[in-house]
């Protein structure tokens, strides 16, 4: 995803004598299209990741659609709850869009998260771009967080597709 993790598979390896972890993940479909990352870790810190991209073996083009914006908090590593009504002290928000359909070639995303009117005034947040990304029946998700309380006010995400509006959603974040 474009923010927070799933683990997909978790396993023991050694090194063999070659010098090689050897691992074989099997999945009980097809792999879903998009991109991923093998992180190796020894014990609880990650010493590597190793990203790689699944394709679609021949492309599918297909009416894309987007559902609502779901509004989370984080509260671990690749674990979200509820967050509405969205309060000052959630200080890691996930936003997440179910998109229907396919376009397995790619298609440039954009999120923008606007600061509408609240007690630190109105701006534009943060922009993110991830051109090329894969779609086929995907959740797709954007976070954000501080180090500190959110400002209260009147907020909005939104989320272009290949440069055309494709959801939005104002919420406030409160005491």
């Amino acid at each position: 995803t474009a923010s927070v993790r799933a683990v997909i598979f978790q396993t023991e390896a050694k090194i063999s004598d070659e010098g090689l972890v050897p691992i074989h993940v099997r999945l009980p479909s097809d792999w879903p299209v998009g991109t991923y990352d093998v992180i190796v870790s020894r014990g609880d810190q990650a010493i590597a990741a190793l990203p790689y991209r699944v394709v679609a073996e021949q492309p599918r083009v297909t009416a894309l659609t987007f559902g609502d914006v779901v509004i989370e908090r984080v509260v671990g590593p690749g674990k979200v709850e509820p967050a509405e009504p969205v309060k000052a002290g959630y200080r890691h928000l996930n936003f997440s869009v179910t998109a229907t359909g396919a376009n397995t070639n790619g298609v440039n995303l954009t999120w923008v998260f606007t600061a509408l009117d609240t007690t630190a005034g109105a701006q534009e947040l943060r922009r993110v771009d991830e051109p090329g990304r894969p779609v086929e029946n995907t959740d797709l998700q954007f976070d954000i967080a501080l180090s500190r309380d959110w400002p209260l006010g009147r907020f909005r995400i939104d989320l272009f597709v290949d440069g055309k509006p494709a959801v939005s959603r104002g919420f406030t974040i409160e005491k």
